[in-house]
């Protein structure tokens, strides 16, 4: 097995998690939401 791809394929897993972590992270944080709503609202406008 070559263990350069190897790293690089954890690598990428480990920015998915990230991405996946910080989706989380704003979905169940109630004030990011709330921000996040109040920002879009604002943009409507």
């Amino acid at each position: 097995m070559n263990t350069n791809l190897s790293d690089d394929v954890i690598e990428m897993l480990k920015q998915k998690l990230q991405w996946i972590e910080s989706d989380k992270y704003i979905t169940f944080n109630p004030i990011k939401k709330e921000l996040s709503v109040a920002r879009r609202n604002a943009l409507k406008d």
